[in-house]
């Protein structure tokens, strides 16, 4: 049977609600702020580093959570964070082949790791912002190779990566 005007309000209604939460390509400008991260943190190596000045975009995982900012993390030659970008939106089930036309050694790598051949999430970007100080690693700290998710705050307040990943102790 066809939908009364009751039914097709209620799936407008419903739409309306559910948005892009479905949809591979989300607007980050549209998210409902408590459900989305702040700023993620990647780290970025040269090569990285060069398809997010050229392209705008990063590539993480399928699975990553969505966020409002990318703060780069370079890990070579500066080990600092140094630049925060707006994300645009985001998209999942990406190709890399794709999003990484033109950068042969990223292709390379990406088939020896394994997954090259796998559907990734791009953030998509909008300017660059290069931090009036860079977040510095510590001399004698870890480097950090990991996505993390920070507040804005905190990482404008950081003057070093460890400001961000202290380990709080049981107690203190």
């Amino acid at each position: 049977t066809a939908p009364n005007g009751k039914t097709r309000f209620l799936n407008r209604l419903f739409l309306d609600y559910v948005g892009d939460m479905m949809s591979d390509k989300k607007f980050i400008g549209d998210q409902v702020v408590g459900r989305l991260k702040e700023v993620m943190i990647a780290a970025t190596d040269p090569d990285f580093w060069e398809l997010a000045l050229k392209k705008r975009i990063v590539i993480q995982m399928n699975n990553s959570d969505d966020a409002r900012y990318v703060a780069f993390y370079r890990t070579h030659p500066v080990s600092a964070i140094t630049h925060v970008a707006e994300v645009d939106f985001t998209e999942k089930n990406a190709e890399p082949k794709t999003a990484l036309r033109g950068f042969p050694k990223l292709i390379r790598r990406g088939k020896e790791a394994g997954w090259f051949d796998k559907p990734q999430k791009l953030y998509h970007l909008k300017e660059l912002v290069e931090l009036a100080a860079p977040i510095r690693k510590r001399p004698g700290k870890p480097a950090i190779r990991v996505t993390a998710f920070k507040g804005m705050a905190d990482l404008l307040k950081a003057r070093y990566l460890d400001d961000l990943f202290r380990v709080k102790l049981k107690g203190r």
